[in-house]
Parts: C-alpha cells; structure tokens; sequence
C-alpha cells in the first residue's frame, strides 16, 4: 500500500499543470559585460597566435619575422597592429635615426642618432635652413654690387686676355710671323708675306722648307709660347 501511494505521488508532481497567461513569455537572461580594450587575441581560438606574437616581441636578433595569415577583411591587419602598438607602449621609445648626404661619396650617405622624436624636428629645421640660404643667395647673387663685382671682374678678365695676346702678336711679328684669328676661334701662326694660314693649333702640318729653318724655329717657339699663355688664360678664366 505504501508502494502504492509513493508512486500515485510521483505521477501527480510528474502530470502537466496548467499555466495562467502571465506566467508564460520569452526567457530573461542578465546579458554579460564586454571589456573596452577587447582583442580577438583575448579569444581562447587565438591563444596560438597571441602566443606567437608575444614570443615573436621577445626576441632581440635582427633576421627573424612573423606572417600573419587569415580570411579577407577579418580585421587580421588591424587587429595585429593594436596588438603591437598595445605591446611596444610599455617598451622604452627607440633612439631616432637620420642619413645626412656623404659630399665626398653621394652613394654612402652617412647615418646619425639622434635623441627619439628629435629627427622629425631636425627633417624641418633643416629645411627651414636650406629655403633661407637658397633666399640669401638670390638675393646675394641679384643685388647691384654683385652684378658690379662681376662686371669688374669680367672686365679685368678682358684686359688681361688682351694683354697676353698682344705680348704673342708683337713676339710673332719680331720672328717674322702673324697670329691670325679663324672663324672657328682657332688661333693660326703664318709667315708675314704669306695670306693663307699654314699652320693651326694642335695641328701637326709644318711650314714648307723654302721659309727657312730659322722661321720654323720661330714658328715653334711661339706656338709653345702662345699654347702656355692659353692655358694660363683658360685657368685664370676657370678661377674668376
């Protein structure tokens, strides 16, 4: 009988109860809280590739890289830079680095360090620097006695070429020769009574044998004489 009545019981807890209106609706879950500085590395799917991250910021040696691979647009590249820039924050800020030009070897520019943040402020002071000599030359190079120096200079250059060619003239013409100037700009050393140049400079050809030894001789000599004074011209030209 007992038996009976234990399982009478249990049919009666086990059997459907009816239910008011209001007792029934859409279950009510508390929703959880998602941290602000959430990673897709905080997920336990990418505990490996945190950890090959972290261990990959741990090491010193230079020659060593990390590939990160994923589908398309899944935030792969963002999501790897928040990591690095969150992990690098709490290192010391590395020294800058600038390359200044080698004038000597323009293919070898020479590397300097520089205190961290300053190469940026040096990139512009630099610049700063170089638009105002570029003014000062201008200006410098534009202004009236400038122009006058050069003018002057230009002048005395004039004279001194003059001079020197005059002193060859009057040294040619005691020898019995002329310097004559050809189209071309070319100097020509010819005998006085002869009107076609027979000689230029540079060139090799020699005065026929019936002007004599002698004018040959003096025809050498002022050539020699004339091919230093063009030399000195040229680095007198070069200097002013």
């Amino acid at each position: 009988m007992a038996a009976s009545a234990k399982k009478s019981k249990a049919r009666a807890a086990d059997a459907p109860k009816p239910l008011a209106a209001a007792e029934v609706g859409f279950p009510d879950f508390a929703p959880g809280s998602v941290p602000k500085a959430f990673s897709v590395f905080d997920l336990t799917s990418h505990a490996r590739a945190r950890e090959a991250l972290e261990f990959a910021l741990g090491i010193r040696d230079p020659g060593f890289n990390v590939f990160v691979l994923g589908e398309d647009r899944a935030g792969r590249l963002t999501e790897t830079m928040a990591f690095l820039e969150k992990a690098i924050s709490k290192k010391p800020v590395p020294d800058d680095w600038v390359y200044l030009n080698n004038f000597r070897h323009a293919n070898e520019p020479r590397p300097y360090r520089l205190p961290a943040g300053q190469a940026v402020k040096f990139a512009k002071d630099i610049e700063h620097l170089v638009g105002r000599i570029r003014e000062a030359l201008e200006k410098a190079f534009s202004s009236d006695d400038f122009k006058a120096q050069v003018k002057a200079h230009g002048e005395e250059l004039n004279r001194q070429v003059n001079d020197m060619f005059q002193a060859l003239r009057r040294e040619a013409e005691a020898n019995g020769l002329s310097l004559v100037s050809l189209p071309d700009g070319r100097m020509s050393v010819v005998p006085v009574k002869a009107s076609p140049p027979l000689t230029l400079i540079g060139d090799s050809q020699t005065m026929p044998a019936s002007t004599g030894v002698a004018a040959d001789t003096a025809k050498v000599k002022v050539r020699q004489h004339l091919n230093e004074r063009l030399v000195e011209v040229s680095q007198a030209a070069g200097e002013k």
